[in-house]
């Protein structure tokens, strides 16, 4: 027969019902990682999505100003061919008429350049 051995200072824990399995304390465990997770996550596409809006924005803008450089480069020769056109007919009328209308698209080119300079 075999005698049990028992040492009086090593006590065994009783269970309370308060204690966890150990599928609970690895998911306490993990939870303020995975929290943590989403919260940089969240931040990071919200960051993301602002700095694309602002990309997007610049772009924009120097888009306009292209279109604005490519009217004004053009305006000067558009400007000589409507007066090289008024004088070249001025005794016919729709030489004068298309140098009138030629004139206009200028004017109002000229007055949208005056428009993206103060944006």
């Amino acid at each position: 027969m075999s005698k049990e051995i028992r040492n009086p200072e090593i006590q065994i824990p009783k269970s309370d019902g308060m204690s966890l399995t150990l599928r609970q304390r690895i998911f306490l465990t993990l939870a303020p990682l995975l929290l943590l997770l989403a919260v940089l996550g969240t931040t990071g596409v919200f960051l993301l999505w602002t700095l694309g809006n602002r990309v997007n924005e610049i772009l924009r803008e120097n888009y306009r100003s292209v279109i604005a450089m490519e009217r004004a480069e053009r305006s000067p020769r558009t400007h000589r061919s409507s007066f090289q056109i008024a004088m070249s007919g001025k005794e016919d009328p729709q030489l004068q008429e298309r140098a009138r209308r030629q004139y206009a698209k200028n004017w109002a080119d000229l007055q949208r350049r005056a428009e993206d300079r103060t944006e």
